[in-house]
């Protein structure tokens, strides 16, 4: 286990990525794959072909983005804590049915300007005939310009009826000052070379176990193009340690090149070489699945409810609760969010505690350090598990929060007066 892995077994700094310094991310893959053809569809320096619908205001600004010296600046009020319905904000492109199959990337930049938030939650929406539309959903970076990329190659896109742009309002933390200002640039449509998203097209690409290999099982990595029938494992030491012929092999996913190295069980950090084409360093241990368990479990600990979350959340959502009908009051805080907004349900929580409990036996004595982070984790869960009980049968099965709230507590006379009864 890396020093970075160990410290990342503490649970305040599971923000930490454990690569920081991978640079062919899926996402830096994207940012840096040559555009092959574009069109301009609008360069945000004036609003005659933008629609602005919301309860804030538009205009063009003098910030300067991209290759502009304009902008459009939306500004908009994140208070929004008790407005039904709750207010949006967004951007709308139309298009005429246009045909956009000879590009296959949505392209623009995006600078959401504020104080006090972590992160903001967009949504970017393209609408084509006959479809119910398409949805892509990123987190954007405050007070910094987002480029954006949306590669749509398997989208329906050959009669385009919009596009909107829609920086999502999810309340405002009491730390945060609730006006903000969103500011839009370049949007294009680009061409450049998909995914391959359909088999296992590797190429001249290396497909491997990121996560490692365990000692007695089977080591296989699998290419398509080589110059000669060898391949090199070496340790991260750079001394060879195997050597081994290329076999070909023929499966209904295509035709591949294997390298097996099942031979090697010396426990220790390893990279297959072929050509002049080097693999990340991957470990051959008891357990390579360790670094998947400190991601998954790190994420976890970023969903935390009613906790001080770092780089997502400050403590959250203090003055929830759940009613009794007698009267009685359970704090809702805790737990973990659903990944996808800020709710909360009953049987996820449950079923995800479980789990991780289980694990943490495995490694109770494999690994102490990690079975007490994992069994951490767990008690946050179990927590509020218990914590949202009334003791007769009712209990917390859904919180929705949908929003970040202010932590104010608004007690009611009449729920006063109900609460004197019991105590």
């Amino acid at each position: 286990m890396t020093d970075l892995e160990k410290l990342v077994l503490e649970s305040r700094y599971a923000h930490i990525e454990m690569q920081p310094d991978l640079n062919d991310s899926a996402e830096t893959s994207w940012l840096n794959k040559k555009v092959l053809n574009y069109r301009v569809l609008d360069e945000c320096t004036n609003l005659d072909k933008l629609t602005y619908t919301g309860a804030g205001t538009v205009e063009v600004s003098d910030i300067r983005a991209h290759d502009n010296d304009k902008s459009v600046m939306i500004t908009a009020n994140t208070d929004i804590d008790g407005i039904i319905p709750r207010p949006s904000h967004s951007l709308l492109l139309k298009f005429a049915e246009e045909d956009w199959r000879d590009y296959n990337r949505l392209s623009l930049w995006v600078y959401p300007e504020s104080v006090g938030f972590q992160n903001f939650y967009f949504h970017f929406s393209l609408a084509n005939k006959g479809t119910r539309g398409h949805l892509h959903a990123p987190s954007l970076t405050p007070n910094t310009w987002n480029h954006i990329v949306w590669e749509i190659g398997t989208v329906e896109r050959d009669a385009v009826l919009s596009l909107s742009m829609t920086p999502l309002m999810m309340g405002c933390p009491p730390e945060a000052e609730p006006i903000i200002k969103v500011f839009f640039s370049h949007i294009c449509l680009e061409k450049v070379e998909p995914d391959y998203e359909l088999g296992w097209n590797i190429e001249d690409r290396i497909a491997y176990s990121h996560s490692g290999y365990p000692i007695k099982g089977t080591k296989i990595a699998l290419t398509q193009v080589a110059k000669n029938d060898e391949f090199s494992l070496y340790d991260v030491s750079n001394n060879l340690v195997y050597q081994g012929k290329l076999e070909k092999t023929k499966t209904d996913l295509g035709e591949f090149l294997k390298m097996d190295f099942s031979s090697i069980k010396t426990p220790g950090e390893y990279y297959l070489q072929i050509d002049d084409r080097k693999t990340h360093p991957f470990v051959i241990n008891d357990n390579p699945y360790e670094r998947a368990i400190l991601k998954s479990i790190n994420f976890l600990r970023l969903l935390r409810c009613g906790d001080d979350v770092q780089n997502v959340h400050s403590t959250c959502h203090l003055n929830t609760y759940t009613s009794h009908p007698d009267g009685r009051l359970l704090p809702a805080h805790g737990g973990w969010h659903d990944a996808g907004d800020v709710s909360q349900f009953q049987i996820c929580t449950a079923e995800m505690a479980h789990a991780v409990i289980n694990l943490a036996e495995k490694f109770t004595e494999k690994n102490p350090r990690l079975a007490e982070r994992l069994l951490e984790e767990a008690r946050w869960g179990i927590n509020w598990l218990l914590r949202t009980r009334f003791g007769d049968g009712y209990r917390a099965l859904s919180v929705h929060y949908s929003i970040w709230k202010k932590n104010i507590i608004i007690l009611l006379l009449k729920t006063t007066e109900r609460l004197k009864t019991h105590y």
